[in-house]
């Protein structure tokens, strides 16, 4: 289960109902998990666990159904068993990154407690006592949190900048395509497409292939597009591109500036394309920076990695089996105000007794 939410607003009024009238026989102070010998109490385990169900049930709960967290997820776990790996797996990494926040020099600013703090209090005034009852959302239990999320989020920020990557103006470099498209695919008034004949196929190739020798002898892809009744589309591509189409981008990958492809022939129907650059600049530059960024990120979570995998960790089933996704519905009821991250621009948001 790989698919998490990060875009919850966790400054939010919340829906909560209770389906089956069972009631936790846990304690808020058990501990759920222990990393270290520092423990995530099971207040904290099941708030952030009820955080990340908020945002399944307001934002997937319609596609997937009411018997959403029974369904089967991958590797034989159904939804509510892989989601809470997720989370116990989050909170280990929270107080990792808590462990080895000094050693990236990491601290919060008091700028960001006061947005932790003011989260925290919103939160609490927000939402009546018995929706926060049922998901253990005492200000003194969010705070704490919120400030796990934001430490791990400038941990994460600081490994990656820590991170020597470099990546080549070759490795980015992006070309830009003119393409034209003859569909063998007449879209209807629903939307949907209904496969030509034979021989309208065939007539299409001949169209393609008529066109081509008028961009040619054109000079102008737009203008020859124009006389054709057909709209031109642009594009930026490398040999890995799988858009438009993987056989037209073989074909321009191929080519000079200025050169056309051939008609080359796909199931979606036929393309003619152009090649208008060897090297988009602007192109070029947001590859790298994706590039940049994805390897910072590979080196980000293969220290995270390793940090598990040397850590002392104990999981606290009972705790977890007294979280029932299946038992208590909770939702998101959204608010105007702008999320917690636009505010504070960490990846999540946090804080805690704590004084760091």
């Amino acid at each position: 289960m790989k698919k998490r939410i990060t875009a919850v607003i966790l400054v939010a009024v919340l829906a909560v109902t209770t389906l089956t009238g069972c009631s936790s026989s846990m304690s808020g102070k058990d501990a759920a998990v222990t990393v270290n010998g520092i423990d995530v109490t099971a207040d904290i385990a099941e708030f952030y666990a009820r955080y990340i169900q908020a945002g399944y049930e307001t934002y997937y709960a319609a596609y997937m159904g009411n018997d959403m967290w029974g369904s089967r997820a991958e590797k034989g776990n159904n939804y509510e068993d892989a989601v809470k790996e997720q989370v116990i797996e989050d909170l280990e990494t929270m107080l990792l990154s808590e462990e080895h926040m000094k050693e990236y020099k990491v601290t919060l600013s008091q700028a960001e407690k006061d947005v932790i703090e003011k989260s925290a209090r919103e939160f609490d005034e927000d939402n009546a006592l018995h929706n926060k009852n049922q998901v253990s959302g005492e200000r003194k239990t969010v705070k704490r949190l919120l400030t796990l999320m934001a430490v791990e989020s400038k941990v994460k920020k600081a490994v990656e900048d820590k991170a020597d990557v470099k990546v080549t103006n070759e490795e980015a470099k992006q070309k830009r395509m003119q393409y034209v498209l003859f569909p063998y695919k007449e879209t209807k008034e629903t939307g949907k497409g209904l496969e030509l004949s034979a021989a309208e196929k065939r007539q299409a190739k001949a169209d393609a292939e008529a066109f081509l020798e008028h961009a040619k002898e054109k000079k102008d892809f737009e203008k020859a597009a124009q006389d054709a009744g057909k709209i031109y589309k642009e594009v930026t591509f490398d040999s890995a591109s799988i858009k438009p189409d993987k056989k037209l981008v073989k074909a321009a990958d191929e080519l000079s500036k200025g050169d056309h492809t051939d008609v080359v022939e796909t199931e979606e129907g036929c393309y003619v394309a152009k090649l208008v650059s060897l090297k988009d600049r602007k192109a070029t530059a947001d590859k790298k920076k994706k590039l940049i960024a994805q390897r910072k990120n590979k080196i980000y979570e293969q220290t995270k990695d390793e940090w598990l995998m040397e850590a002392d960790i104990s999981i606290h089933k009972r705790v977890w089996r007294s979280i029932s996704y299946a038992d208590l519905g909770v939702r998101i009821k959204q608010k105007e105000e702008k999320p917690y991250t636009e505010h504070m621009k960490t990846d999540d948001q946090t804080n805690t007794d704590v004084d760091y």
